[in-house]
């Protein structure tokens, strides 16, 4: 990987590292909302590194999962269990943000954090063969 992507690529999995403390910082205090919110994030910016490689980016969010299951999924790249974990969290990051009758449980928020975790793992798992 040529350095200038390198360094993009850390950037991002760097914010998705924050993402997941803050995650838990938001559990800890028990805003379950957020803590859905900050653990879409980790996702999201991980899942940006990984098109980052391919030389793909997208200006939306549906356009990032798009570009994800198009050109990782599909190849068998990533496992299609990733792919639902990214999108079931953008749902209820969706959910949690937009609908004032929303609620998220505190073992909503504890799921959310655990597979936010690994789907980070797993993008860097993946880079780092790179």
């Amino acid at each position: 990987m040529e350095k200038k992507l390198k360094i993009k690529v850390e950037k991002f999995l760097q914010k998705a590292d924050k993402k997941i403390k803050a995650s838990e910082k938001l559990f800890e205090n028990e805003l379950y909302d957020d803590t859905l919110s900050r653990a879409y994030y980790a996702m999201f910016f991980s899942a940006e590194a990984l098109l980052l490689i391919k030389d793909l980016s997208a200006k939306t969010h549906s356009g990032v999962l798009f570009l994800l299951n198009e050109y990782f999924v599909k190849t068998g790249e990533v496992d299609r269990n990733y792919f639902e974990m990214i999108r079931k969290s953008k749902e209820t990051r969706e959910n949690g943000d937009y609908d004032a009758f929303y609620e998220a449980t505190e073992n909503e928020a504890k799921i959310s954090i655990e597979n936010a975790k690994k789907f980070v793992d797993k993008i860097k798992d993946i880079l780092e063969v790179l």
